[in-house]
């Protein structure tokens, strides 16, 4: 299929970034929420802006339907692969904020389970004219059942926490980030549908736990950017381990897993 249309295709979302919301965010992430006007902390982002998009218009799997914005896929199977974030200024909760989407590439690759498609999406979120951060996020769409198998085992870092993943985590997660995807809730679909041996976690909401193991570790941190890819699903059931280590100055590698193997891995420049 050829994909050139579809590139430059842009999409408009608007959020109040209200701290009810923000308020949701922090009790399913075990945070404490911070105070209207003060700063949304980073990748809180992702509970806001949500595709308005009527429950008659997803597909089986829970995901809104394509064709619109994003392209046909023939009735592939939709993930999280990862994403690369600048943090400019932090968002501001209670202001009123735009995010711009645009498709910046789309590629047909062949992996071992079968053709891959990867569209790469820029975000770009704003308020008041100005650009606070920016992102590009790489979707994945799979004809493959999902299969998990074993990673490299987690390799210790200089610092570690631990998460319980329970399926009430990620109910609220997809909760609080507006997510009908089912292999985070429904188990008869994950195992039976899909193939995977139980709920699979979130990627955001991993790479949301790694940000944040790092920012408890070394307070004094400010992020500038992020980069994180998932290399293997994580299930839940087991505690979600992230490690990491301070690489060379202003660098942090980041590693989650559990004890079948890494996850995600991620990079943090401060």
């Amino acid at each position: 299929m050829d994909y050139a249309a579809w590139i430059g295709k842009v999409q408009v979302s608007h959020d109040s970034l209200n701290h009810s919301h923000v308020k949701r965010v922090g009790w399913t992430l075990g945070r404490a929420a911070p105070s209207d006007s003060a700063d949304l902390p980073l990748l809180w982002h992702w509970a806001f802006f949500h595709e308005s998009v009527d429950s008659q218009e997803l597909g089986v799997d829970g995901h809104p339907l394509t064709g619109d914005f994003l392209p046909e896929t023939h009735g592939r199977k939709r993930m999280w692969a990862g994403s690369r974030l600048t943090f400019h200024r932090p968002l501001k909760i209670g202001v009123a904020a735009l995010r711009r989407s645009s498709i910046l590439s789309i590629e047909e690759k062949a992996g071992r389970s079968g053709s891959l498609l990867f569209v790469t999406v820029g975000h770009e979120y704003s308020q008041d004219g100005d650009l606070k951060v920016y992102e590009e996020q790489d979707i994945v769409y799979k004809a493959a059942n999902g299969t998990v198998v074993g990673g490299e085992p987690l390799p210790e870092g200089d610092w570690q926490r631990s998460t319980r993943v329970h399926p009430a985590l990620l109910f609220r997660y997809s909760a609080i980030t507006f997510n009908a995807h089912r292999i985070h809730y429904d188990l008869h679909y994950v195992t039976e549908v899909e193939g995977y041996p139980g709920l699979v976690m979130h990627g955001p909401l991993v790479a949301t736990l790694a940000l944040q193991s790092l920012l408890e570790a070394h307070s004094g941190i400010v992020p500038r950017s992020f980069s994180f890819k998932g290399v293997r699903p994580l299930i839940a059931g087991e505690d979600l381990i992230v490690h990491g280590r301070l690489t060379s100055p202003g660098v942090a590698a980041l590693w989650s897993g559990n004890t079948q193997g890494v996850g995600q891995v991620g990079e943090v420049r401060f």
